[in-house]
């Protein structure tokens, strides 16, 4: 029926639409047309709005950049890896986290060894003695994101939690030890 063949082309047009109106709304001047962009364009999860994401991390307004973070995340956009981890020397502990919260949803190997290298330089300063913006913040989410990957080789990381003096991340390191000991867990366990 001539019904049956013009419904998927309409549909792929209203979402071409949508991805275009998305991409146009990151460019604007205000930024909470910005930050509400990045989210539509997570809900449309279509990956051909991951360069102008990645564009975006840097927006000088903290949410926005977040908004876009948590969107690469959504997408699973393995080509944000490198840019999200080079956030890591430039940000303060609530870009950083959600930076470490992005790359935990990616997903991928890369993604977890610089979650992975944030958290060993996190402790190694603390170790040090040296002053650092809310580590227990940036922590607890590289301990989400490590935790929810059930990575073999993340366990002695996310162990290393379990003797910490703050209950916060004894509980999230108790939480994915525990699950990557009995099972995959997913990340709808992150929260605690």
């Amino acid at each position: 029926c001539m019904a049956c063949a013009v419904a998927p082309a309409a549909a792929k047009v209203k979402a071409d639409v949508r991805l275009q109106r998305g991409l146009a709304g990151l460019a604007h001047k205000d930024p909470q047309v910005r930050k509400n962009a990045a989210a539509a364009l997570g809900r449309l999860r279509d990956p051909g709005a991951v360069p102008a994401l990645i564009r975006c991390l840097n927006d000088k307004d903290s949410e926005v950049s977040s908004c876009c973070m948590r969107t690469l995340g959504v997408l699973k956009a393995k080509e944000a890896v490198g840019p999200l981890a080079a956030l890591m020397s430039l940000s303060n502990a609530h870009r950083k986290a959600s930076a470490l919260s992005a790359l935990g949803g990616i997903g991928s190997a890369p993604a977890y060894a610089a979650v992975a290298k944030e958290l060993e330089d996190l402790r190694t300063k603390r170790a040090k003695g040296l002053r650092l913006d809310q580590p227990l913040l940036v922590e607890e989410e590289a301990l989400r994101a490590l935790g929810s990957a059930g990575l073999p080789e993340a366990l002695p990381l996310v162990r290393q939690g379990l003797d910490s003096p703050d209950d916060r991340i004894r509980a999230v390191s108790c939480r994915w030890w525990y699950c990557a000991r009995r099972a995959p867990c997913s990340s709808s366990h992150a929260v605690i």
